[in-house]
């Protein structure tokens, strides 16, 4: 089975993810990445292959939006049951801002989160969400 890492990007109001197989030589290749967009609206997901061809799309009714919990365990079941076969070994998120703390990459931790939370009251739930739900 092959290995992946995925990286995720959350928005006030969408998820953007990719997933990268690790090869044997341990270099990353874009295996295929989407993006999910109005996540409190009309909701929609689309994922795009290495190449940029279409491998799913979906709609929530206006009613039924999925909002970023809904949205993550939406992106891990799709790779699970059409997207990947590959073994999630990590998963990374994005966070845009870290203040005047945190200027460079960081390993996200309760202590991380505690300074984040002062910025993002919304964030401690996305990313525990994110490295929580994948696997």
């Amino acid at each position: 089975m092959s290995r992946a890492i995925v990286v995720a990007n959350a928005g006030s109001s969408s998820l953007k993810f990719t997933e990268y197989l690790v090869r044997a030589d341990r270099t990353l290749q874009r295996h295929l990445g989407g993006t999910l967009e109005e996540l409190y609206g009309a909701a929609r997901f689309r994922a795009r292959d290495a190449e940029g061809n279409t491998l799913a799309e979906h709609r929530w009714p206006v009613r039924t939006p999925p909002g970023h919990e809904g949205a993550l365990d939406f992106i891990f079941q799709w790779m699970r049951e059409a997207g990947s076969d590959a073994d999630v070994i990590a998963v990374g998120h994005r966070v845009v801002h870290g203040g005047a703390d945190y200027a460079a990459p960081v390993r996200i931790d309760d202590t991380v989160l505690t300074k984040l939370e002062a910025l993002y009251r919304w964030h401690r739930s996305i990313s525990r969400t994110i490295c929580c739900r994948s696997g």
